[in-house]
């Protein structure tokens, strides 16, 4: 509870810094309700528009899961923001507890509770409040891996295909799902049924979804194609990192959104080599994979690594990693102060932002 008012608080200051429901190039003004509105941002227009009219070919890169969930609320604008708000901040509480165990579970109980207020004040938190994504993906995939790791693997095929019909990523959760059964079998074990479906089922929930968009708009990839009406286009994964890092050296794009979102995607990659020798390979997998669609499938126009601090939001190995590597902070009392006011700055700084409608990936 603390967490969600200390970024409400920002938010609603951003808020009220900011025009109500001024028009903005490439965004979205938001619903009509003043207190609502302050939640719905960017995306946010696209997950109830296909609540509300179903899709259309520029929607395509967003899956179904989450507006099918804001039609229950439908139709009006209003009260679907307030279920989105309502399942995101739920699906953001059940989170917390299953990462706690997960973690306990790997790394102790120590790192566990350091990594649940991690998450819960987040820079990126905003988004999990919102009437976005990220925090029903966090929850459905978290879910799909404790599941795993107990070997309840008709459990982790059904979370596993929700959370691929949440985002994107389902190619993404079956390879880091196949290390996860990989890292528990005996050396001549071969998997059951129950695994084969477990580690198909993502995969199985972005085929559908790819099968629906092409038999609807036509073309085998409409989901990936449409990304251009979003300023993205495929690339070398490192030009966007160098794009990033020669804008901000020169001061052309020497800001504070590109400078966390850089900043983040560099740490995660050092962070995850420092620590490979602790970290499961499926979690590793996993955290490379939608890094590497993120940087693959980039943006076009600065900042070129603008998002990745939401994403990594919904990936909880980088918490953990930063969970890990936050040690330094944790020597003495002072160091613990000055770490806690530099983590709860920055979270106020994007929530700040995020209440202002400024474009944070």
């Amino acid at each position: 509870m603390l967490s969600r008012f200390f970024i409400a608080l920002f938010v609603y200051a951003g808020h009220l810094s900011h025009p109500f429901r001024e028009e903005i190039e490439g965004g979205y003004g938001g619903v009509s309700n003043w207190w609502l509105n302050a939640w719905t941002y960017y995306d946010s227009a696209h997950f109830l528009s296909i609540a509300r009219e179903g899709y259309s070919a520029s929607t395509t890169p967003f899956f179904p899961l989450y507006p099918l969930l804001l039609r229950v609320f439908g139709p009006d604008e209003n009260a679907m923001a307030l279920g989105g708000i309502l399942i995101s901040n739920l699906a953001f509480l059940g989170a917390l507890f299953l990462f706690f165990g997960l973690t306990r579970q790997i790394y102790g109980p120590v790192i566990a509770r350091r990594g649940v207020w991690l998450l819960a004040f987040f820079p990126a938190g905003a988004f999990g409040m919102a009437v976005y994504t990220d925090s029903l993906f966090l929850l459905l995939g978290l879910a799909a891996f404790g599941a795993a790791r107990r070997k309840a693997w008709l459990w982790a095929a059904l979370f596993g295909f929700l959370a691929a019909l949440t985002r994107n990523y389902g190619p993404v959760l079956t390879l880091a799902l196949f290390f996860e059964w990989q890292r528990q079998r005996d050396a001549a074990e071969k998997p059951r049924a129950t695994t084969i479906l477990a580690l198909a089922a993502p995969l199985l929930a972005f085929g559908f979804v790819q099968l629906f968009f092409a038999q609807r708009f036509g073309g085998a990839l409409a989901g990936v194609s449409s990304q251009g009406n979003y300023f993205r286009a495929l690339t070398w994964p490192l030009l966007p990192l160098w794009r990033d890092f020669a804008g901000i050296i020169s001061g052309a794009h020497l800001n504070i959104v590109a400078i966390l979102n850089f900043s983040a995607t560099i740490l995660a990659f050092v962070w995850l080599w420092r620590r490979r020798a602790v970290v499961p390979r499926a979690d590793a997998v996993l955290l490379l994979g939608v890094l590497g669609m993120h940087l693959t499938l980039a943006r076009t126009i600065p900042p070129y690594t603008i998002g990745s601090l939401r994403y990594l939001f919904a990936l909880w190995p980088f918490t953990q990693l930063l969970a890990l590597g936050c040690g330094f902070f944790t020597v003495n009392r002072l160091r613990l102060v000055v770490g806690w006011v530099m983590y709860l700055l920055l979270c106020a700084v994007h929530s700040f932002l995020f209440g202002l409608k400024s474009f944070l990936g």
